[in-house]
């Protein structure tokens, strides 16, 4: 129904994001946290006929051939489930544990850096080669333990101790995505939006069925005054499970949610 008197936007709000299922079952769904953007853009591909009895050569008919839709969102919340939307990864989560016989590399120098096989390192111990290993003192490296970054400091000379070094350690464990490390899944978008130019009135937006596009930015290292923003760029595909009416059609809507009564 129209309306009947002015209604203007000005939104903030929430964005849930789930992964399409093919089966049409009710999916789960989970926030993506902090969203400062999200645009819709529609498009139709076509062509225009002209007629050919004036002489003036005039459009008559505009012939619509296709229809697209696209969606962008800055996200803030940078974490793994993000992170494996625009990366097109998987969530990883590698456990916490022990090693023990993490060969370094041959020959290192005073100054030489090393990266240990995992991060979050405690309880480091680094051995020799010889026959009868001999520990090297914490006093000739530095250990970085958030990183596993171990850089050389000296090396006794007497006796000199036999290369390459054994590393046993402790390691925290972390979570991780790959990149262009699996398919992309097709997702769900859920906008569960506040109008604030209309006191705060709910809206809702459904876009049923996208396919992303891989990251196109990420500022790892930041100088401005403001927090970093993870772009998603979507395509909005026609969702085949949707039925067919002149309603809704098949992919999306927006709604405007009446007032709840008493």
């Amino acid at each position: 129904m129209s309306q009947s008197i002015e209604q203007y936007f000005y939104g903030q709000g929430e964005i849930l994001i789930a992964r399409r299922t093919n089966n049409g079952s009710k999916p789960k769904w989970r926030r993506a946290w902090d969203v400062s953007a999200l645009t819709l853009a529609l498009a139709v591909e076509s062509f225009t006929h002209k007629e050919s009895m004036t002489g003036l050569k005039e459009d008559r008919r505009k012939i619509i051939t296709g229809r697209t839709a696209t969606a962008n969102m800055t996200m803030h919340n940078i974490d793994t489930a993000n992170l494996a939307l625009t990366l097109h990864g998987e969530e990883n989560v590698v456990v916490g544990g022990s090693i023990t016989g993490e060969s370094l590399p041959a020959a290192l120098e005073v100054g030489d850096i090393v990266l240990l096989d995992h991060p979050g390192v405690s309880n480091l111990v680094l051995t020799d080669s010889s026959g009868t290993p001999a520990t090297l003192d914490e006093e000739h490296y530095h250990l970085d333990p958030a990183y596993g970054h171990i850089q050389i400091l000296g090396l006794p000379s007497s006796p000199a101790p036999t290369q390459p070094f054994k590393a046993a350690y402790t390691h925290s464990g972390l979570s991780q995505v790959g990149v262009f490390a699996a398919t992309p899944p097709e997702i769900m978008v859920r906008y569960n939006g506040i109008n604030l130019a209309e006191n705060g009135a709910a809206v809702v937006v459904d876009l049923w069925r996208m396919a992303t596009d891989p990251l196109s930015e990420l500022a790892l290292i930041n100088n401005d005054q403001a927090l970093a923003g993870m772009p998603l760029a979507a395509t909005i595909l026609s969702d085949a499970m949707q039925p067919i009416d002149s309603t809704l059609g098949r992919f999306g809507r927006i709604a405007f949610v009446n007032p709840i009564g008493p």
